[in-house]
């Protein structure tokens, strides 16, 4: 998933590093292991011979691994849909060589499993089965490795069953891997969905229940934040105030139920004038508050002009009469806080009232 781009990109880092650890370990593992077969009389090839086959091939060959799965990965797009495969595979690869190196212990062959699990970790099953038919391809190259090289054992009577139970529990890690996996998603799409209907409730929690709206506390969350960027860009933005002339005879006269009427009918012909670029709010009672990011003084007062048209065009079924909107706006100035951008908006706003209602007014103080 896209939005678990940077989570991979760390884990791919992770487990790069630590292909590069396994193979430094192994080294010096390698070198203890000869002192310890030495001592208990095991080692049945000359010294040299011994080093190149147990120690300085595997060495190399690891070290190539390491290169070209770094040399891979660095020069895949980052978006590619197996950039997530190539570090588990050259932990595959490595785990190959171990285990191809050290057939005498069949143990080594359980090294397999682990980049099975490393898959858990992109929680995959797609992934986890292209790697573990890659391992068992190379478990089964360790195996032939292990009946036909010229250094087998002369009389391995286990093989087949060792065979069997290496291939057994490699199966048994494969469905261990899928069930983990599956668990892991459901838990995710779990917390997921929770995380969404917390949003959601969120949301309704800061919108006005009557209108859907913005309330008062994110139109003023919003504005701290759009003047915030402004004083680093000083790119302007508008504040509007628009209040319902004479609410208070509406409520007095026909009731509440019909006060709600005209409000909602405000909002909706808010959301029909206002485009997404507009942030639209109840600020409370009979006032309502837009926030203009990308329009010129011109056009907001356009667009504050065809509300307030439209708004008093409106027909109720309880009243002849027409009802009408103030409205009055303001421009951000640089050093305004938020409380003075929406002040200066309310004072125009009280300036088309007291020039009698039904009009828009820009602020015009110092």
């Amino acid at each position: 998933m896209a939005e678990f781009e940077h989570i991979y990109a760390k884990w791919r880092k992770k487990i790069l590093q630590t292909n590069l650890r396994l193979t430094i370990f192994v080294f010096f593992v390698e070198i203890l292991m000869y002192f310890v077969l030495k001592k208990l009389n095991l080692i049945t090839q000359p010294k040299v011979m011994y080093f190149k086959y147990f120690l300085i091939y595997p060495t190399v060959i690891n070290t190539a691994i390491l290169l070209v799965g770094n040399y891979v990965i660095k020069n895949l797009l980052p978006n590619s849909k197996y950039i997530n495969y190539f570090p588990i595979l050259q932990m595959s690869a490595i785990c190959m060589v171990i285990a191809g190196t050290h057939f005498v212990f069949s143990l080594t062959l359980c090294l397999l499993c682990f980049p099975m699990f490393t898959t858990i970790l992109f929680g995959d099953k797609h992934m986890t089965k292209t790697i573990g038919l890659v391992s068992l391809v190379f478990m089964v190259f360790d195996l032939l490795n292990r009946r036909f090289s010229v250094y087998r054992l002369s009389n391995d009577k286990y093989f087949f069953a060792e065979a069997i139970v290496a291939l057994a529990f490699f199966c048994g890690t494969y469905i261990l891997c899928t069930v983990l996996i599956r668990f892991s998603n459901e838990k995710n799409d779990i917390i997921h969905h929770g995380y969404l209907q917390r949003i959601e409730m969120q949301e309704q929690l800061n919108r006005d229940q009557k209108t859907n709206l913005y309330g008062h506390t994110s139109f003023m969350n919003t504005l701290e934040l759009m003047v915030l960027k402004s004083n680093k860009t000083l790119e302007l933005f508008t504040v509007a105030v628009i209040d319902i002339d004479d609410f208070k005879k509406v409520n007095d006269t026909y009731g509440h139920l019909k006060g709600d009427q005209v409000i909602i009918m405000l909002a909706d012909l808010m959301r029909k004038c206002f485009n997404h670029n507009h942030f639209i709010a109840r600020y409370g009672g009979e006032e309502f508050a837009v926030i203009f990011s990308n329009d010129e003084l011109g056009q907001v007062w356009e667009l504050l002009e065809n509300l307030r048209i439209m708004f008093e065009a409106q027909k109720y079924n309880f009243m002849e009469d027409t009802i009408t909107i103030s409205i009055g706006f303001a421009s951000w100035r640089q050093g305004w806080t938020a409380e003075q951008i929406f002040e200066a908006a309310d004072k125009a706003m009280y300036t088309s009232k007291s020039e009698g209602k039904n009009r828009t007014k820009i602020y015009e103080g110092s």
